[in-house]
């Protein structure tokens, strides 16, 4: 079966490099590869495989941007590069109305998790008499093909716990393996100041349809825009967030939500696997995201829409394909 596709303009994008006083010096870079109508195939930096491509789950897929994204911190941290990956999916069922603005699905953990939130767009949106079109754009890690990819991951877990943790609460002290944590309100400036902007200028998005998901860690920052930054979108998905960080902080935020921002008219998933019990996984994953939960749907005035679910036999690994599927239906992203 083959389905349609539309020529793709490549041009130059920026890539932000840290300038002085956190400003960013912008080189021009090559911002997409055209992608064969049957295989989809595109090289990629950021996949494994032996010859150095690897085909995206279906054929109506658009096209893959990758750029280098600025550096995050101002305190003496490495220059940062991360590899952004878009995936536009069109209806085969629907036209595309004239003037379509394009629903965006942000999901954090690029490196893996942009094949799997590809393939369920993909399922979703081909068939989709309600939306037309949509975007999925991941942030990941740049590989060094000077390292093993052993060292490669080491590293992108370090950043990981750097850009997706929250600030801890002064005199607490992170986790073992975890000292550089905190830069969470960076990695969100850079997804409203950089990354949002440079998406809107190759893409005509709607502003006001953008979703963010995030499992774990993931799922945390995901938990952390929502209460400080609610705003930054309209939908989230937050699969197994790590609610125990910073002493439970999240929740003790939840329950001043109304106070400190007012009116907050999004929509939330929240999840947990069945399995994801204190004596597996040294912390009440499913007791914190239940608490959560309840905690945001008993914050009354503020227009938020609370989804929480518990996926039975699942683990905290084992759960992602289906509570990032069940989350982004319920939250109106796929539908």
């Amino acid at each position: 079966m083959r389905f349609p596709i539309s020529p793709w303009d490549c041009g130059a994008s920026p890539i932000f490099r840290p300038g002085k006083s956190g400003e960013s010096n912008i080189t021009a870079g090559v911002y997409c590869r055209l992608i064969e109508h049957e295989s989809c195939r595109v090289s990629h930096a950021g996949w494994h495989g032996a010859d150095g491509v690897r085909p995206l789950p279906r054929s109506n897929c658009r096209a893959v941007d990758d750029y280098g994204g600025r550096a995050l911190h101002a305190d003496g941290v490495e220059d940062q590069e991360y590899l952004i990956d878009i995936l536009r999916v069109d209806s085969t069922l629907v036209r595309l109305p004239e003037n379509y603005k394009l629903p965006v699905i942000y999901v954090t953990d690029g490196n893996s998790l942009f094949p799997l939130v590809s393939y369920i767009a993909n399922v979703s949106v081909s068939f989709s008499a309600r939306i037309p079109a949509a975007l999925v754009v991941s942030i990941g890690y740049v590989s060094d093909p000077a390292l093993t990819p052993a060292q490669n991951i080491a590293n992108s877990l370090s950043w990981r716990n750097r850009d997706l943790a929250p600030a801890l609460s002064p005199g607490r002290q992170p986790p073992p393996g975890m000292a550089n944590a905190g830069g969470a309100a960076d990695f969100l400036a850079f997804i409203n100041q950089d990354l949002k902007p440079f998406v809107a200028s190759h893409y005509p998005v709607d502003p006001q349809d953008q979703t963010l998901a995030g499992h774990s860690l993931g799922g945390l920052f995901t938990v952390y825009t929502l209460l400080n930054s609610p705003g930054s979108f309209q939908r989230y998905v937050a699969s197994s967030p790590s609610a125990f960080w910073d002493d439970h902080a999240p929740l003790k935020q939840a329950a001043t939500l109304r106070d400190r921002v007012g009116s907050v008219p999004a929509r939330v998933f929240i999840s947990a696997g069945g399995l994801e019990t204190k004596e597996r996984m040294g912390e009440d994953m499913i007791g914190d995201a239940r608490a959560l939960a309840s905690a945001l749907e008993a914050e009354k005035g503020t227009g938020l829409q609370v989804t929480f679910r518990v996926f039975p036999d699942e683990d905290h690994l084992s759960v992602i394909p289906a509570a990032l599927a069940r989350g982004l239906r319920e939250v109106g992203a796929l539908r």
